[in-house]
């Protein structure tokens, strides 16, 4: 669908799509797609800024479909060499936001987890793609709304029913590493001595 030309700021967006928009840069096909722009800019529908997207999902403008959207803080190494795993450059520019160019932390400098989608078959996911969530959104004390939203391109119309969800948190905690500090000056202390550049 057409969505509005200003996005929802500091959200991440699961995209069941069934009208292609060529201004959107989309696939040509019924698509699931991930999008953000991270909590400083307002969400986009234009593929520029999807972290991931598939074409492999069924005729989503028909029949009953069940959906299921889970984010793992931790990243699952295995995900990795899995057909489903992919990314985008998108992705690479919360490794390189913020202040890294001054030596500072990106976004998703203090680690990875993984967002998954699944469409019909809940064992086997069509997206898994890596996520900081923590990182990429300003969250309260870890807590964000969910919701719901669509729309339809001009011209066009489709009848859309939530007819059941459930939402259900994973209590895991995620991995933490201490970045390395080159030197041991001011308040900072070296993680690992053998490390440090200036013991």
């Amino acid at each position: 669908g057409r969505p509005r030309d200003t996005g929802i700021k500091n959200s991440i967006a699961v995209e069941f799509d069934t009208f292609f928009n060529a201004e959107l840069l989309e696939p040509y096909e019924n698509h699931v797609a991930v999008h953000t722009r991270g909590y400083r800019h307002p969400n986009s529908a234009n593929h520029s800024f999807a972290l991931a997207d598939t074409v492999e999902v069924g005729d989503l403008g028909r029949d009953v479909h069940t959906a299921r959207v889970r984010y793992r803080p931790n990243l699952q190494l295995d995900t990795l060499f899995s057909e489903t795993f992919q990314t985008t450059g998108q992705a690479s520019h919360f490794l390189e936001n913020a202040d890294f160019a001054n030596g500072g932390m990106a976004d998703w400098g203090t680690g990875m987890g993984q967002l998954e989608i699944f469409v019909d078959h809940m064992t086997n996911p069509v997206i898994s793609t890596p996520l900081n969530l923590d990182g990429l959104l300003d969250l309260h004390h870890g807590r964000a709304w969910v919701g719901f939203t669509g729309s339809t391109g001009y011209g066009t119309y489709q009848t859309t029913d939530l007819l059941t969800w459930h939402f259900r948190a994973l209590r895991e905690d995620p991995l933490y590493h201490p970045p390395v500090v080159v030197n041991g000056v001011g308040a900072f202390a070296c993680a690992d001595e053998e490390l440090c550049v200036h013991p």
